[in-house]
């Protein structure tokens, strides 16, 4: 079937007389960016009918020297109605709109616009659909689509895929279940590899699938539980050890550089990946640059908890905690996807070998947070305390917190902290750290963070 065998009807969102002044009938993308969606844009404009382009009653001289209060426009207050059938799933109102139009302002701030996109490019976009009321279906880029801590995904982290969040409500909602799926691409293997070369290695890419069903339970009106578990499997993310590769000879690499991680913190075992042939003329002398892999291979299951009780009128307790179990983690699996090339987590003196390694495959939080749990108005606070402790291979450190012990796992310690709400948008945090390893040489590093938060 062709993509034009089963048209989607679009009706014009608007009504009456309007000029279209900007089409992708001109150039695509219509707008020259695809961000905000604006590949396929229209630019819409009601305007009178004198000669020109007039959306203002001002003449043209005063239109370029003074410009027009805007609500004087004429598609000021004009209705927008709904292009094609489909559910609202948020809508926002109250937003401020500049009270004065001025043409030479308008095409600078057009301008600056374009050249802040080029630059920055936006945080999330993404395409929603509900096809009922208790499933929602995302595409693109957003944030976390799992209720987890930062102890396996940081707060900051942003998710590229489809996920889909699951909610339906019983016994008059005091009883809900959720499910939380997600298919992320992690990181993506270039088609041309090697570059220099007619045979080009096989595509490798690495990925993320997510899966966590969960309920919450309302008590009564002051105790409330959430509870959830989940699986995650990285696939394709460990280290593989190449066949021999000549690097002496003129190869731009080796068959599984492609193996080596894009990004990581610090805490996970690394193994080389490189199997470097030695020139037979100068065995001794011959370089041999080398790439680091993952040793360990990480399929997740995890168990979150979350309590929350009112203590008195305005003042709470929430008690979380987090388990965190890797199911692929393998010792003797690791040596032997390495061929004994872990270079990294063996205790302290004597050989490096599978019996002095150090690693793990647990991690766990519990936190206690006391006062406001959630910071909505003006003169609210709170104070927190937890304990986190992440064994070197429970989880990648690519993703988790970059904060505690500065990111990545082999780490335990403390945290203490607190907040005060300046108004219903803002409001100032503190937070000290104090971490160390959990094995393996002494690591002890202590954070303090002091932050001021605005929301929109």
């Amino acid at each position: 079937m062709g993509e034009l065998d089963d048209p989607v009807v679009v009706e014009l969102p608007l009504r009456g007389e309007w000029s279209v002044e900007r089409t992708p009938a001109e150039r695509i993308p219509s707008h020259g960016t695809d961000l905000l969606g604006q590949r396929y844009a229209y630019d819409l404009v009601r305007t009178d009918h004198r000669s020109g382009f007039h959306p203002h009653p001002a003449g043209t001289p005063r239109w370029l020297l003074v410009g027009g209060r805007t609500r004087d426009c004429y598609g000021w207050g004009q209705p927008v109605h709904a292009a094609l059938d489909g559910v609202v799933v948020a809508a926002v109102d109250g937003v401020a709109e500049r009270q004065w139009l001025h043409a030479v302002r308008e095409s600078w701030w057009a301008v600056r616009n374009t050249v802040a996109f080029a630059q920055r490019g936006l945080d999330q976009a993404w395409l929603a659909y509900s096809p009922a009321d208790w499933v929602t279906v995302r595409g693109g880029r957003f944030g976390n689509p799992f209720w987890t801590s930062d102890t396996l995904f940081s707060n900051d982290l942003n998710f590229d895929g489809l996920a889909a969040n699951l909610q339906y409500d019983v016994d008059g909602g005091d009883l809900g279940l959720f499910g939380n799926l997600a298919v992320v691409p992690l990181e993506y293997t270039s088609d041309s590899s090697p570059s220099q070369s007619r045979v080009k290695t096989p595509n490798e890419n690495k990925w993320l699938s997510g899966a966590q069903v969960g309920v919450n339970w309302r008590f009564n009106d002051e105790n409330a539980l959430r509870a959830a578990l989940g699986y995650y499997d990285f696939k394709n993310i460990s280290g593989r050890l190449s066949s021999p590769c000549a690097l002496y000879a003129g190869a731009v690499g080796c068959d599984t550089d492609w193996s080596r991680p894009a990004f990581m913190q610090k805490g996970n075992t690394l193994m080389l990946i490189r199997d470097i042939a030695r020139n037979p003329l100068d065995p001794a002398n011959t370089p041999t640059p080398q790439y680091v892999g993952l040793a360990s291979a990480f399929r997740l299951a995890t168990l979150n908890l979350c309590w929350d009780t009112q203590l008195a009128q305005g003042i709470g307790l929430r008690l979380e905690g987090d388990y965190i179990r890797n199911l692929a983690y393998d010792k003797q699996a690791m040596f032997n996807r390495a061929n004994n090339g872990i270079v990294n987590n063996y205790g302290a003196g004597g050989n490096a070998s599978i019996d002095t390694f150090r690693s793990g495959d647990t991690a766990w939080m519990v936190q206690a947070t006391f006062g406001a749990t959630e910071m909505k108005e003006k003169g609210q606070w709170q104070a927190l305390l937890g304990y986190k402790r992440i064994e070197a291979d429970a989880l990648p450190d690519a993703y988790n917190d970059p904060n505690f012990h500065l990111g990545g796992t082999n780490a335990r310690g403390y945290y203490v902290g607190g907040a005060y709400a300046l108004d219903a948008r803002s409001w100032i945090s503190g937070k000290w750290m104090a971490a160390k390893e959990v094995s393996g040489a002494p690591l002890s590093i202590d954070v303090f963070q002091l932050e001021f938060n605005t929301g929109f």
